[in-house]
């Protein structure tokens, strides 16, 4: 990674850090969100492929980032989430979004979609 790239991996970890502080997570409840959060936003030290973590642990430490981010986000005000060309969706975003409907249905969260006609709706099939 350029020097560029590690000065801007760092400023975006210090607003990640201070947007969970926001919530009133505790810093070892936000240390332990951390991790996951590094990973899904690319600022992981570790190279691809080479993660000392398997991948279905990284994806249920994934979920429970969100949701706990989303919860103690609900907490305080409503969320509309809205998002777009869902058509361009990879298959580990389609799967937080659908947690995201699946844990939280009695929660006052709106999520809005838009994809394409072509976009296959079932994949984003519910338990709800």
């Amino acid at each position: 990674m350029l020097a560029g790239g590690r000065e801007q991996a760092a400023v975006l970890e210090l607003l990640l850090a201070a947007g969970i502080a926001e919530l009133g997570l505790s810093p070892s409840e936000g240390a332990e969100l951390m991790p996951p959060l590094d990973d899904v936003f690319g600022l992981s030290a570790v190279e691809v492929g080479q993660s000392q973590i398997e991948p279905e642990q990284l994806r249920r430490q994934i979920h429970f980032a969100v949701r706990t981010l989303f919860e103690r986000r609900l907490a305080r005000a409503p969320i509309l989430l809205v998002v777009e060309d869902l058509h361009w969706a990879d298959a580990a975003s389609l799967d937080v979004l659908r947690l995201l409907a699946d844990r939280l249905d009695r929660s006052r969260l709106m999520i809005v979609l838009t994809h394409r006609p072509t976009f296959e709706a079932g994949a984003l099939a519910t338990s709800r």
